[in-house]
This record gives C-alpha cells, sequence and structure tokens, in this order.
C-alpha cells in the first residue's frame, strides 16, 4: 500500500496491459507530468471541492470528444453522452462511499485498481487505471491505497535485484520503507 500523495507525476508511455511486468530504460520517467494537470483530476477536484456540476467542468465533452476521435465503439467502457453522465453519478457515489467508508480493498481486484509504474529514483507514477479513485483519495486525503506495479525503470529493477541478493547499500536506509522494496527485503 502507498499514501496517494506519493503519486504525483502520470505517465501514457505505455499500453494498459503491455507494461506488466515491463523492465523498461530510457526517460520516460522524467518525462512524466503532474497528476493536477489531468484532465479527470481537475474535473473531480472542481466537482468535489468547488461544487462544479461535472458537465461544467467539461469532463463530459472532453470524453465525448475522446469518443469522437476513436475508432472503438466506446472509450472507458461509454459509447454515449448519456452513458457519461450516469457514469459520473457513480463517480459520485464512489466519492461519498470513499469519504463515509475510506477506501475499500476488498473491491481492489484485477480490473478495479489503482496502476503505478516505478521510475528509476523509485518514484511512484500514476500509470493511467483508476484515476478517479486516485483523484477522490487524494483530495479526501486517504492514508493508504493498495496499487498495482505495472512497470518499473531498469534502473530501479537493478537497484531491485541488488538489494534483493546482498541488502540495502550502506548509506541507503531511505529505501527501508520504500513500499516497492518490500518484497525484496529481509
Amino acid at each position: 500500500c502507498v499514501s496517494p500523495k506519493n503519486i504525483n507525476h502520470y505517465t501514457s508511455e505505455f499500453g494498459k496491459w503491455e507494461s506488466v511486468g515491463k523492465i523498461c530504460s530510457g526517460n520516460w520517467d522524467k518525462e512524466a507530468t503532474p497528476v493536477e494537470d489531468m484532465m479527470k483530476f481537475r474535473a473531480v477536484e472542481q466537482h468535489f471541492q468547488e461544487g462544479i456540476d461535472w458537465e461544467d467542468t467539461g469532463i463530459i465533452d472532453y470524453h465525448c470528444q475522446r469518443l469522437a476521435k476513436s475508432d472503438k465503439t466506446t472509450v472507458d467502457g461509454c459509447s454515449s453522452r448519456s452513458e457519461y453522465t450516469q457514469w459520473y453519478k457513480e463517480i459520485d457515489e464512489l466519492y461519498n462511499n470513499i469519504k463515509k467508508y475510506g477506501y475499500n480493498r476488498e473491491k481492489h481486484s484485477s480490473t478495479n485498481y489503482i496502476a503505478v509504474h516505478i521510475g528509476r529514483n523509485g518514484e511512484l507514477l500514476f500509470a493511467g487505471s483508476g484515476c478517479h479513485r486516485l483523484s477522490i483519495c487524494k483530495i479526501i486525503d486517504i492514508d493508504e491505497i493498495p496499487v498495482w506495479v505495472r512497470a518499473r525503470h531498469k534502473k530501479w529493477q537493478e537497484l531491485r535485484d541488488e538489494i534483493h541478493n546482498n541488502g540495502l547499500p550502506e548509506g541507503r536506509e531511505d529505501l527501508r520503507n520504500h513500499p516497492d522494496l518490500q518484497d525484496v527485503l529481509d
């Protein structure tokens, strides 16, 4: 589990399923953008913190434009403006449930998750799945959420391997509580 406060950047470098278990070099982690710049995050923030109607946040139009430009019949599981409007009513229910009961870990599964990639220095980078849940958890200030790690930077994986084989390097006690190292530490 991780603190939503520690997921502050987003990368769309990889597709949803092809990134699972990937170890990748390159600068994809350095080119990540702030989560707060994502349209879905801004809409959630405007709706729940400022009381702006979903329609007035621009999120419904955003999804409809994505759908119109797509060669798919659905985008994010919706195929029409009315379906997007209904989806956001369900986001209202999700917000109310999380606010009232906290983040429900039992609903966390392979199809209902918040996904992250791990950058070269161990930074948690939002991977695109679970944007509304992540945004709500950040706004409500939830302490911990389960995440699904999809891809890791090659340099981070090399450090994980080193720690697995030899323990924490001298002078790197700062890594002891990193959520992506708990499975390799003693």
